[in-house]
C-alpha cells in the first residue's frame, strides 16, 4: 500500500482552503466538559460530583423508562428505525393535544435548530436572536452563513419589544427561548404575535416549559404556518444522553421536513425511551414540580448571602448575578468542592453564575458550600 502512495504529491493541497467560505472561521460551541476527567483533573472522586452546569433533570428517566431500555433485547436493533417516526409523533401528538400531522421528532432538537437552516436559510440571509440566549443559534448561523441579528435583552432581561418587530420584518428565521436560557424569563404573548406578524418563520424553543406555568404555544401550529415550537425529552424527560427532541409546526412544513432530514435520524433506543417517558408523564410532571418547588427554595436560600441575586426563573435553573466575585471565580471555588456549575463566556454575565436544579438533599450542600465562600 505505501508503494502505491510512492510519488503522490499533495504539498498544495490545504483542508481549511478546501472548505466552504462560511466554514473557514467557525467559532467553537462551548459545550460541557467531561465530568470523568474535569474531576480526575482536580483530584476529586467522578462519583462525588454534583453536576449543576447543563440543566440536566437530576432524577435521570423514570422507572418506566428504564425498564423499557432494559427490555431493548426485545427491539431488533439489527434493523433500521421507522423513518416516518409514527408511533412516537403519534403519542407525542396525543400528550400535546395536537395533529400527529404537526409533530415531526430529531436527534436531540439541536438537529431541528439546524433543520431550520438549512430549509430557509442562503447565505446572507438574516436571523434574530435576544441574547444572552441559547448559543446554537448563532453556532449554526455560521454553519450556514447566516447574518446574525441581536437584539439584546434589556438590563431586567426583558425583550425589546419593538426592536426585535423591527428586526423581524428582515429576516427569514426568529429564535426565541421560552423560557430563556440562561435567563429563565418567558417571552410575552404579545410579542409572539407581533413577530408572527412579520412574516418571518418564529422558532420558540420550548426546552423547558415543563418547568413555566406558562402555557405551550403548541396549540397554535396547526393555523399559523410560520410557527415553529420545539421541545425536548433532555429536561423533563431526563434523556439528555439519548438526544431526542420533537418540533411542532404547521403540517405543510412537517411534510418538507420529514423529505429533508436524514431517512433514519432516531434510533430505536431514543424512541423506546421517549414512548415510555411518555406513558409515564404523570411521574415526569411531579418531578417537574419537585424540580420548580427546589428552584425557588434556592433563589430564596442563597439570596440570604446578600452577594448572590437570583433573577426570576420559569426553567430549571437560576441565574445569579454576584457581588464581589466573578462567575468565573465562583464557578473554580465550587469545582473545588466538587460542585459544577455554569459560567457563560458573555460580556454581560461576567458578574453571574448558572446553577441547575438538583435533588434536594444536592442542593442543600451546594447552599452550604455557597455560604462558606467570601466574596473577594
Amino acid at each position: 500500500m505505501v508503494n502505491e502512495l510512492h510519488g503522490l504529491d499533495l504539498s498544495g493541497y490545504s483542508v481549511s482552503r478546501s472548505l466552504k467560505t462560511t466554514l473557514r472561521e467557525l467559532p467553537p460551541y462551548a459545550a460541557l466538559e467531561d465530568v470523568e476527567f474535569l474531576a480526575t483533573e482536580l483530584g476529586i472522586s467522578p462519583s462525588s460530583v454534583i453536576k449543576v452546569d447543563g440543566n440536566e433533570n437530576p432524577y435521570g428517566p423514570s422507572d418506566a423508562t428504564l425498564r423499557a431500555l432494559e427490555s431493548l433485547n426485545r427491539i431488533k436493533l439489527h434493523h433500521y428505525g421507522d423513518s416516518d417516526q409514527r408511533r412516537l409523533r403519534l403519542a407525542i401528538a396525543e400528550h400535546l393535544s395536537v395533529g400527529f400531522d404537526s409533530v415531526i421528532c430529531g436527534n436531540g432538537s439541536d438537529e431541528l435548530i439546524d433543520l431550520m437552516f438549512r430549509l430557509f436559510i442562503n447565505e446572507g440571509d438574516n436571523i434574530v436572536i435576544s441574547s444572552p440566549t441559547f448559543g446554537m443559534y448563532s453556532f449554526d448561523a455560521s454553519l450556514h452563513g447566516a447574518n446574525v441579528i441581536d437584539v439584546p435583552l434589556s438590563e431586567g432581561w426583558e425583550f425589546d419589544e419593538e426592536s426585535l418587530e423591527k428586526a423581524a420584518r428582515d429576516a427569514k428565521l426568529v429564535f426565541i427561548p421560552s423560557p430563556n436560557n440562561p435567563t429563565g424569563n418567558t417571552i410575552p404573548m404579545r410579542l409572539v404575535r407581533k413577530l408572527l406578524e412579520t412574516g418571518a418563520v418564529v422558532v420558540i424553543d420550548e426546552a423547558y416549559i415543563e418547568f413555566s406555568k406558562t402555557a405551550s404555544l403548541a396549540t397554535w401550529v396547526e393555523k399559523i404556518p410560520n410557527l415553529v415550537v420545539l421541545r425536548t425529552f433532555s429536561k423533563w424527560g431526563g434523556l439528555a444522553g439519548l438526544r431526542i427532541g420533537y418540533g411542532i409546526m404547521h403540517p405543510e412544513l412537517v411534510s418538507i421536513c420529514l423529505q429533508a432530514k436524514q431517512p433514519y435520524n432516531i434510533s430505536v433506543v431514543a424512541e423506546a425511551a421517549a414512548l415510555a417517558a411518555l406513558a409515564d408523564s404523570a411521574t415526569l410532571d411531579a418531578r417537574a414540580e419537585i424540580i420548580s418547588a427546589e428552584r425557588d427554595r434556592m433563589s430564596t436560600e442563597l439570596a440570604k448571602t446578600e452577594w448572590m441575586v437570583p433573577w426570576p426563573s420559569d426553567a430549571s435553573f437560576v441565574l445569579f448575578r454576584l457581588d464581589g466575585i466573578s462567575g468565573l471565580g465562583l464557578r473554580d471555588k465550587l469545582r473545588l468542592e466538587g460542585i459544577f456549575t455554569r459560567y457563560i463566556a458573555h460580556p454581560r454575565l461576567e458578574d453571574h453564575l448558572r446553577i441547575s436544579i438538583a435533588t434536594p438533599d444536592a442542593n442543600d450542600r451546594i447552599i452550604e458550600a455557597i455560604r462558606e465562600i467570601e466574596p473577594e
